[in-house]
């Protein structure tokens, strides 16, 4: 993650330590990088993240006892290369891998803004280059076109174009059919998934399926369902890492993969990173440029901060996005660790705050020895779980706080309480996300039911965007 991180032409070694004295070489996956100035400690559990080792090393409270340069990415395994040694090993067989991502500390991923435009199905021009290789595969297309638009009603497009006004990527959607091959109004199929060669690793795919579970959720659709051949292991895996599941019935021999959009808590991680993923660049502008009734971020944070009582904390932020908070505390010398389930978001909030440890993933996913942190910041966080993971989360962060430790929670407040898929409309790009309305009195017990006590109550006014914010700072209870 760091400037050192520098590509080599065969494998990458990544390099750690236990002690500042004594540092080694493990193999991950292709890539390498210099020791990380925040040491961390992985190993895997249920086929994701457990960060351990997070004490004091040998030599006293001189720093954490491991180190690791880059940022862990949670995806599936790759086709070849070392698939990690060491305690990274034991991930294998569980279906996904730590990935070192190495970041552009100039510009990092994020992209300027794209936007998918919605077509009828008979707009569409099936004479753009990017149908060659669907129809070189699959030479019956034409036909299946031709039939396709004797129901044109019942489908639907969303392209990103080029310069030229080529097609880059499309998605094709049809509604009212379900997985089982059933007529169901709460169904939707993704009949076609393309992104043209010279386009691919440039978001668009994100960008199609954003537009597609809009889309979904707008139309009140249940269950979006796909059917892939094995032999596009490729697109297998991509809808994998966002929430689709292997159906065990077979069309014609190919694979039915399905993204249950009525079971929230089951998904909701799994798109909400889509949806931050496509975010990412408007997050960084409206982070450089705040509104003017937009609570300051240090003013946040410092609320958090005046009652730490460690000499040199330990800071760990839950959803850190663009990087504004942790680079203050950070600026006030803590040792700072992020966790961020959006790959996008990270590599911006890393280049913000370069002396911090970011890791991607799902929180749900993550965890860390008891008592590691003295302070942990969720600013704009809890609303994105159910009722039901928020608390189980609140009371996961209150291990990992050391005794005397404190937390940091804020979210938008209500009189009505609502759980469900909500669009986010409030930016340039529409997203789909999980999202929790709370009331007041509910989310206070919430945080006071999960181990805490809380000490400050902050309240801000966002009327630009219609949302009043309460915050609670909450100290770990000693009983």
């Amino acid at each position: 993650v760091h400037s050192g991180l520098v590509p080599s032409p065969d494998r990458w070694a990544l390099r750690a330590w236990t002690a500042p004295s004594v540092r080694f070489v493990r193999r991950l996956q292709g890539h390498s990088g210099q020791p990380s100035s925040v040491p961390l400690g992985v190993r895997c559990q249920r086929g994701a993240h457990t960060l351990a080792g997070l004490d004091d090393g040998a030599e006293g409270r001189r720093g954490w006892s491991w180190a690791f340069a880059g940022v862990i990415h949670d995806e599936p395994p790759p086709r070849r290369g070392n698939r990690g040694a060491g305690r990274l090993s034991e991930c294998r067989g569980r279906g996904r891998y730590p990935r070192v991502v190495p970041i552009d500390a100039k510009s990092g991923y994020h992209s300027p803004q794209i936007l998918a435009e919605r077509l009828p199905f008979d707009e569409i021009n099936f004479d753009d280059p990017i149908f060659r290789s669907i129809e070189a595969e699959y030479p019956l297309h034409r036909a299946w076109v031709a039939r396709a638009s004797l129901a044109a009603s019942a489908r639907a497009a969303f392209v990103v174009r080029n310069r030229m006004g080529a097609y880059s990527g499309i998605a094709v959607v049809k509604f009212g059919e379900s997985a089982s091959g059933d007529v169901s109004s709460t169904g939707m199929k993704l009949s076609t998934f393309k992104v043209g060669d010279d386009w691919s690793a440039r978001g668009i795919g994100d960008i199609l399926l954003n537009a597609v579970l809009i889309e979904a959720v707008e139309n009140g659709v249940e269950e979006v369902f796909v059917t892939v051949s094995g032999s596009h292991q490729d697109l297998i895996r991509y809808l994998e890492l966002h929430g689709f599941r292997r159906s065990p019935r077979l069309a014609d021999q190919d694979y039915i993969y399905v993204l249950n959009l009525d079971d929230p808590t089951s998904v909701a991680g799994r798109v909400n990173r889509l949806a931050y993923d496509v975010l990412a660049g408007e997050y960084l502008q409206r982070a450089e440029n705040p509104a003017a009734d937009e609570a300051p971020v240090h003013f946040l944070a410092s609320a958090l901060w005046k009652h730490v009582r460690a000499q040199t904390p330990r800071v760990l932020e839950l959803g850190p996005g663009p990087g504004s908070a942790i680079s203050w505390f950070a600026s006030q010398g803590a040792a700072t660790v992020g966790v961020e389930i959006s790959a996008e978001m990270a590599s911006i909030c890393q280049v913000r705050s370069p002396g911090s440890l970011i890791i991607i993933g799902d929180i749900n996913d993550v965890s860390f020895t008891a008592e590691t942190f003295d302070a942990i910041y969720m600013g704009a966080f809890i609303h994105l779980f159910t009722p039901e993971s928020a608390k189980a989360l609140l009371v996961r962060a209150q291990t990992w706080l050391r005794p005397g430790g404190v937390i940091f929670v804020n979210t938008t407040v209500g009189p009505n309480h609502t759980v469900g898929w909500e669009r986010k409309s409030d930016y340039g790009t529409a997203t789909v996300r999980l999202r929790t309305q709370w009331q007041e009195t509910e989310f206070r017990r919430t945080v006071e039911s999960s181990g805490f006590e809380v000490i400050d109550r902050l309240q801000t006014d966002e009327a630009s965007r219609g949302k009043f914010w309460v915050a609670f700072i909450a100290q770990k209870d000693s009983h």
